[in-house]
Parts: structure tokens; C-alpha cells; sequence
């Protein structure tokens, strides 16, 4: 009898122990999926509002770079001048571009942004008219500026507004989600000991908080990495280690004339077909991202020499394949920007000069084919 209770106790604390790994080993799993979770909303819904707020910062920027050179009037038009006015033009067109529009079509403020189209088209009159501002374009397009950015005080919070609201419903359905995975979990915790199967719980979890860890690096559109995917390339060891690598930004011509002319579908097709032409063209050490829009992100780990080799065969893959609408066929291009990476800082500016570059590769070359079928 009291061997048989030594031995009834230590399989009770046997079995206590048991319970107790099991409980922190779900709780733990719990964690990782809640942070998975955070992770994609994250990555999925801040978007909006990094597009809204560049547009903000665009026209104070521009408005701040003219109040400077007001001293030396006229100004004339150099070439930095020319660039930030392009991205500057570039920028507000994306007030027409989802989900911006999106959202303010759904608050009933399409005005807004038809309103700063107008706005941009009065500064591009007055800007391009002959190579030169007086004191009267000065203050023409400063007045422009300060017009929009007043109309854009209000987009920018719908767009934050949308933000917090689509983060508080997917928190919400998360937390019930994850609560109702625990309760089934513990309800099962006896028959997970009896049956000594806590491999498979573990391999369940597993499996989605790879899930959601996947859905926070891929960019659902193209496959590609996302934004969030592409930062986690920076960190990475390969990349660290390497002192070759190359950074790219490229950007599709004329997709917002394909988005209005044939509807968003269309232009969705030319954002895919861009990132196969990409993807075609890279090797299996090189990154490819979708950062937002019709935006993609390069990391080649070889030299800029071969980088640009590189893109120019993307290039012609992607003008090699238009796209067929009816009877219709509309030629496919883009621009692109490329910076080595050891001739900055760090690979994060390493992008930002290759934007820039970007940027002056859309306002300085004639496009080889055109959109214009209609």
C-alpha cells in the first residue's frame, strides 16, 4: 500500500508537470500568433497612410524650397528645381490612385482630390511657361501650395481615421479568434495528455504563425516580398555580410492613364506582369519587393554595372509582353533609379537616392512606347 501511493504521487507529479509544460507551451504559441498578427496589420494597413502623408510633406517641402530662393528672383528652373517639382507632381496624382480615393469617394470628399488635380495643373502652367519665376509665379504656385496643403489637412485624417478603424476591427476579430483558440486548446488539454499528442499542437501552431508570418512578408498581388519582407532582407546575414550589393527602385510609366482608361483590374495586371518581368530577370540571391502601388524594390548583390544590365533584359521582358484589352494592344514600360549601396550610409538611403534617380529618369527620357490607343 505505501508503494503504491509513492508511486500514485509521482505519477501525479509526473502529470502535473505535464500540464504545466503544456500550458506555458500553448500560452507561448498564443504570443507568437498574436504577434504575427500585429505584424500584418502592420505591414498591410499603414500604406495609406505613408502615401497620404508623403503627399503632405511634399507640397510643404516644395513650398519651403521656393521661399528659400525667393532672394534671388527670378529664379531660374536648374535641374533640382525641375526634380523636386516632378516629384512633387508625381505625388499629387496619387490622391487619384487607391485606396486614397477609396476612402474619400467612401466619405463622399471626391472633391478633395479633384480639386487638388485643378490646383497641380495651375502650378505645371505656371512652372513649365518659360525656364523661369518671377515674383508673381512665386507667389502663384506658394498659393497653390498652401491651398492644397489646407485641402489635404482633411484627407490625410480620413486616411489615418480609415487606418485606426480597420486596425480596431482585425485587433478585435484577432483577440476573439485567438481567445476561442485558447478555450479549445485547454478543453482539449486531458485528451492531448492521454493520447501524448502535443507534437501535433505544436505543429499546428506552427504552421499558422508561419502562416501569418508569411502574410506579413509577401505582398498579395504579386507574391513578391512586401514592404515589411524587404526590411527583413536588411537585416538579414547575407546582406550584412555582402559589400556588392546594389539597390534598385522602379516604377511603372503611365499607370495611372491604364487605372483611369481601362479600370483598376487592367492596371493590377500591368503591376503583375511587371513584377514576373522582375522576377524573371533577378537571381535566386537577389530580393524583389512591392513597396505600395505601382513601386518596386530592388536588392541585387552584385555591382551597379551589372545591375543595370540587369534591368535593361527586365525591360524588354516586360515591353515584350502587352497587354491585350479587345482589340486593343497597349505597350508596357518602366522607369527605374539605381544606387550602389557602399557609396551610402546605409542600404535604407542607398533607396533613396536610387528614387531620386528614378524620378529624374521619368522626367528626362521620351518614352518608347505610349498608352495612347484609344
Amino acid at each position: 500500500m505505501p508503494k503504491f501511493a509513492a508511486v500514485s504521487k509521482a505519477v501525479l507529479a509526473v502529470l502535473c508537470c505535464a500540464i504545466l509544460i503544456l500550458i506555458s507551451f500553448l500560452a507561448l504559441k498564443a504570443n507568437s500568433l498574436s504577434d504575427a498578427v500585429a505584424q500584418v496589420l502592420t505591414a498591410d494597413k499603414d500604406q495609406a497612410v505613408w502615401v497620404a502623408s508623403q503627399i503632405q510633406y511634399q507640397t510643404i517641402d516644395f513650398e519651403l524650397t521656393l521661399r528659400e530662393a525667393e532672394f534671388r528672383l527670378p529664379i531660374v528652373i536648374d535641374q533640382e528645381l525641375s526634380t523636386k517639382f516632378a516629384v512633387l507632381y508625381s505625388r499629387l496624382g496619387q490622391v487619384l490612385e487607391r485606396p486614397l480615393i477609396d476612402i474619400l469617394t467612401r466619405e463622399k470628399r471626391r472633391y478633395i482630390a479633384d480639386q487638388i488635380i485643378d490646383l497641380r495643373m495651375d502650378m505645371a502652367s505656371v512652372f513649365d511657361a518659360d525656364g523661369q519665376l518671377s515674383k508673381d509665379d512665386v507667389q502663384s504656385i506658394i498659393a497653390s501650395l498652401q491651398k492644397t496643403h489646407e485641402l489635404w489637412n482633411e484627407g490625410l485624417q480620413l486616411a489615418l481615421q480609415d487606418t485606426v478603424d480597420t486596425k480596431t476591427m482585425l485587433r478585435q476579430t484577432s483577440a476573439e479568434t485567438i481567445e476561442s483558440a485558447r478555450n479549445y486548446l485547454l478543453g482539449s488539454l486531458i485528451v492531448l495528455i492521454l493520447t501524448s499528442s502535443a507534437a501535433l499542437a505544436s505543429v499546428f501552431w506552427k504552421a499558422r504563425a508561419n502562416k501569418f508570418q508569411k502574410l506579413a512578408m509577401t505582398d498579395t498581388l504579386t507574391g513578391c516580398l512586401s514592404r515589411f519582407g524587404m526590411e527583413e532582407a536588411f537585416r538579414s546575414d547575407t546582406v550584412r555580410r555582402s559589400d556588392i550589393e546594389t539597390a534598385v527602385v522602379v516604377d511603372l510609366n503611365k499607370l495611372k492613364f491604364l487605372n483611369d482608361t481601362y479600370g483598376h483590374a487592367t492596371g493590377d495586371l500591368a503591376i503583375q506582369q511587371a513584377a514576373v518581368a522582375l522576377q524573371g530577370a533577378i537571381r535566386e540571391t537577389d530580393y524583389l519587393a512591392r513597396v505600395g502601388g505601382d513601386e518596386f524594390w530592388l536588392l541585387l548583390m552584385t555591382n551597379a554595372a551589372t545591375a543595370v544590365k540587369i534591368l535593361m533584359r527586365a525591360q524588354q521582358n516586360f515591353s515584350n509582353q502587352p497587354l491585350i484589352i479587345g482589340d486593343k494592344e497597349i505597350p508596357l514600360s518602366f522607369s527605374y533609379g539605381i544606387a550602389f549601396c557602399a557609396d551610402h550610409p546605409s542600404v535604407l538611403h542607398a533607396f533613396e537616392a536610387a528614387d531620386a534617380e528614378m524620378y529624374r529618369e521619368k522626367q528626362e527620357k521620351v518614352l518608347e512606347r505610349d498608352f495612347a490607343v484609344i
